[in-house]
């Protein structure tokens, strides 16, 4: 006689694992995955108990960094039972991967008709986790108020529970990236070195500290101190090995580069491998970018480029970008070509700065 597990078990086993992805407590979670594994065969029937765990192995995946994978196939939930949470879920998780891939308004948008679910969303934690990851998403396409509104509800929640110290601190690192943005680069580096000084136990949350301060340092042209942040978040293996730290080793790159340092084309070569690897077209594309701007300049590739990064939807990419070669060409003494760059600048900062654009 066939013994069936209630559901409920199951349900109560997936409601653990939720909070161990998001507490990113790694290990955990792997563990509950291998024991939901051998218990849904035995399962009695719920569609919505598998629809909640096809959701949550996306979310697993996206932790694990193997939804970053060039191949990796996002499955579409077409068949998710009509439900206020599970809906809710759905538009959170597929805005997370969005927003790994840097289509930030895309993100957004599904971030809100998960909103419109939250109210059927009990954890607070969980609330606390949407709160910081809408946040982010603001401030990526440089929606400051609303970003800091999302990220002080984040950590005001955060901060009633030391499990997700770790995610407190990403929250105060977001903070501290709208002060950068905002020229207030003292202010944001404090939020950063906080990070820093609290972080012994978060490897991965460290790196990303060590990488924020290399790119506050990039922005104020302080190349050498840029260079040995970047330095101190690749030692970290969890971040080396990470699609993050692929992100770092370019922009180590791009830095090494600007010092004339003879390193430059090595770590290029190894950032872009590992670009490939990812199958991440954003960094792709900026490693080109790179290396027509300083190994072998050529104007028309420049142009080239940009145009892709604007096909992608990725204009606050491209402003960011063209104002580089712009300050480039004014150093060489190509006026001409620079007030050129600045002019595409300045017309792709409007662009994306329009929340209402057709990014998808």
């Amino acid at each position: 006689m066939t013994t069936y597990t209630p559901s409920v078990v199951v349900g109560e086993i997936c409601v653990q694992w939720a909070s161990c992805i998001s507490s990113r407590d790694t290990e955990k979670a792997k563990e509950l995955k291998e024991k939901l594994d051998e218990l849904l065969p035995t399962m009695e029937q719920d569609d919505k108990i598998i629809a909640y765990v096809q959701l949550l192995n996306f979310r697993y995946d996206m932790l694990t960094e193997v939804a970053q994978k060039q191949d990796y196939v996002v499955p579409e939930f077409a068949d998710i039972p009509v439900d206020s949470l599970l809906q809710f879920y759905k538009f959170y998780f597929v805005g997370q991967y969005e927003f790994y891939y840097g289509r930030y308004k895309s993100a957004i948008s599904l971030y809100n008709k998960a909103e419109a679910q939250l109210a059927y969303v009990n954890d607070e934690y969980e609330k606390a986790e949407f709160y910081h990851h809408v946040g982010m998403s603001y401030y990526r396409i440089d929606q400051y108020t609303h970003a800091t509104s999302y990220l002080e509800k984040a950590i005001h929640l955060f901060e009633g529970n030391p499990a997700y110290q770790e995610r407190l601190i990403n929250s105060k690192m977001g903070l501290g990236g709208i002060a950068t943005d905002l020229h207030h680069y003292e202010k944001g580096e404090q939020y950063y070195l906080e990070a820093v000084n609290h972080a012994s136990n978060f490897p991965v949350t460290k790196a990303l500290a060590f990488r924020a301060l290399g790119l506050s340092k990039m922005k104020q042209q302080d190349f050498e101190k840029a260079k040995s942040y970047f330095v101190k978040a690749l030692a970290i293996p969890e971040h080396q090995n990470s699609i993050f730290g692929m992100k770092s080793k370019a922009n180590l790159a791009n830095i090494l580069y600007r010092l004339c340092d003879p390193n430059a084309q090595e770590i290029y070569e190894q950032a872009y491998e590992k670009a490939h690897q990812f199958g991440n077209m954003e960094y792709i594309i900026r490693l080109d970018l790179t290396y027509y701007l300083y190994e072998k300049f050529d104007e028309s590739l420049l142009d080239r480029k940009l145009n892709e990064l604007i096909d992608l939807k990725l204009n606050y990419v491209a402003s960011a970008i063209a104002e580089e070669i712009s300050y480039y060409a004014k150093e060489k003494g190509d006026l001409k070509t620079a007030l050129k760059f600045m002019t595409t600048a300045y017309e792709k900062r409007i662009d994306y700065q329009m929340l209402g654009g057709e990014q998808t």
